[in-house]
């Protein structure tokens, strides 16, 4: 009976980690290993709803590679996709376990960092700069930063903190590119 029981136990033990692999691949981008866009949405909208509710500060930085058109162009896509998964590597490693990071499309990855105010977000993605510019020297990045304290009077949605932060972004771009 013992040996029944640990063979049904090891065949519901691999179909659990099956499942839960199988999630995993449908959350995360294939290219970069961090979240997919929708994945990221979902979280972005938890975690604003979060600190809403326990009055706590949240951050969001939208960061852009720059030149990465020029990588492509010059190199090919699958360079091109070489870079965006070093860059997705060396993003996750940077991060704090409670932070989270996704890649809404293109050479675009939005960070979220609970817990956290504008300063500190605007550190820890200084943090994840170098760290990526130490890795790939060819890649540089623009970002913006959107943080604030929130509490239950505040609309805002996550939506509404990353297209502050895009905008941050831009604005940035323009400097870089004079």
């Amino acid at each position: 009976m013992i040996r029944i029981v640990e063979r049904i136990w090891d065949r519901l033990r691999g179909g659990f980690f099956g499942l839960v692999l199988g999630y995993e691949k449908s959350v995360t981008c294939s290219v970069t290993g961090v979240l997919k866009r929708d994945e990221i949405g979902k979280i972005g909208e938890r975690e604003v709803k979060r600190a809403k509710r326990y009055r706590r500060r949240l951050s969001v930085v939208v960061m852009d590679l720059d030149r990465f058109k020029e990588i492509n162009d010059e190199c090919g896509h699958l360079l091109g996709d070489v870079v965006l998964a070093e860059v997705g590597r060396v993003l996750l490693a940077c991060l704090r376990e409670e932070d989270y990071v996704g890649r809404p499309g293109g050479d675009e990855f939005w960070l979220i960092f609970p817990e956290t105010s504008t300063g500190g977000g605007e550190a820890a993605a200084r943090r994840c700069m170098e760290a990526v510019r130490r890795e790939l020297e060819v890649v540089g990045f623009s970002y913006g930063v959107w943080g604030r304290a929130l509490d239950n009077s505040c609309d805002e949605t996550f939506a509404d903190f990353v297209r502050h932060a895009d905008r941050l972004m831009y604005e940035a771009k323009r400097k870089f590119t004079r």
